[in-house]
């Protein structure tokens, strides 16, 4: 991702093919933040919205119309995102809040997840927070860290309906990092030599 002059470029590859689109900022500076493309679509979130903070959700093969505004009132959201076929996930990943967005005066604003439908365009949001994954209908929700320690570091699988409802699958602890990709749980997970294991796990629900 490029910024430039009020103008993002994002360098898109799909199937061994670089597409470079280039969209307005709207007058959002943190336009970009996060970003994610699947096919057709083009999600992008702003967490610093002159409004209300979230994403927008472009149609590739109809940039000429005005994109969809993926966002809750009073709710954080835009500094990351997740999007596939089926759904389109929009969070927030930070424990902290207030000023960083510039709202110092009112620093206990709720954070939460927004989930979008994407054959029905219905959402709704689910009380989670962290850094977002998504294959299919599992959602992997890496909750953030306290001061950078792994120690009380979760990630939390979720499966998603055709309503946007959320059913935890699963949870696990003192956690570096996990995402999920084309069906398979990634966690990065401490050992006693200070040092990383890899476990990958392969995830269906119906």
């Amino acid at each position: 991702m490029q910024k430039s002059d009020g103008m993002v470029t994002f360098n898109l590859l799909d199937k061994g093919k670089m597409t470079k689109v280039t969209l307005s900022d709207r007058g959002e500076e943190s336009f970009g933040a996060s970003f994610a493309h699947h096919k057709n679509l083009l999600l992008v979130g702003s967490p610093s919205a002159i409004e209300e903070r979230g994403a927008w959700l472009y149609n590739l093969d109809e940039l000429d119309k005005e994109p969809e505004k993926l966002a809750a009132p009073n709710i954080y959201l835009g500094n990351t995102v997740a999007l596939n076929e089926r759904f389109a996930v929009v969070g927030d990943r930070n424990h902290q809040r207030g000023d960083r967005y510039g709202d110092e005066d009112v620093p206990n604003k709720p954070t939460s997840t927004l989930i979008r439908v994407n054959e029905t365009g219905s959402t709704r949001t689910q009380q989670f927070r962290g850094k977002v994954s998504l294959s299919d209908n599992i959602l992997v929700i890496m909750r953030p860290t306290h001061g950078g320690f792994v120690d009380g570091a979760i990630v939390e699988v979720y499966g998603l309906t055709s309503s946007a409802g959320a059913s935890l699958l699963s949870m696990r602890g003192n956690v570096a990092n996990a995402f999920v990709q084309n069906g398979f749980l990634v966690t990065v997970l401490p050992t006693h030599r200070l040092g990383y294991e890899i476990h990958i796990q392969e995830l269906v629900w119906n």
